[in-house]
């Protein structure tokens, strides 16, 4: 992880890193639903990183809108928690065989890192709340209220997946 330092006086310098840092997370979060797609059989499991694929799109405009709104590029950052997050996943994942626990390792992982994002939509939400930015607010309350369904959503599915329910049933 690579972390850029600049000299910031100014209350929209650190927004618009905060928007870059959020662009860069959905780009990330992106390819990172697009390699999770791949590596699993489960028609439902690739359903749902498919639908992490829609999520980040949605997000990604969502920025540009607010970037459009405020009359700001979001500043290129270089930092990504993702790179260090697809590493790891990868080399957990490389050690599973079952193809029930990978899916179940790859739904887990997926919410793991849109949690991960969701804090920056928060900090970004109250400063956008702090400057009188309504617009912008809206679009972050969707960008966080859609990750907070994909979760649930998520969270769904790893419980139908269970061992558990199985053996109930």
């Amino acid at each position: 992880m690579k972390v850029t330092t600049m000299q910031v006086n100014h209350l929209r310098t650190v927004f618009n890193q905060m928007l870059g840092t959020l662009r860069l997370s959905a780009e990330d979060c992106k390819k990172a639903f697009q390699e999770l797609e791949q590596v699993v059989p489960d028609a439902d499991v690739k359903d749902a990183m498919q639908s992490g694929v829609l999520l980040s799109d949605s997000v990604l405009s969502k920025i540009s809108q607010c970037c459009e709104i405020v009359g700001q590029k979001p500043l290129t950052v270089h930092e990504s928690l993702d790179e260090d997050f697809v590493k790891d996943f990868r080399r957990e994942l490389a050690q599973i065989r079952s193809a029930d626990a990978r899916g179940l390792f790859v739904l887990a992982k997926a919410s793991q890192l849109i949690h991960l994002h969701m804090g920056t939509e928060v900090a970004l939400l109250a400063s956008a709340q702090l400057a009188g930015h309504y617009r912008v607010g809206t679009l972050l309350e969707d960008c966080l209220e859609d990750k907070l369904a994909f979760v649930e959503r998520t969270r769904r599915l790893i419980y139908k997946r269970m061992p558990h329910r199985h053996a109930a049933a």
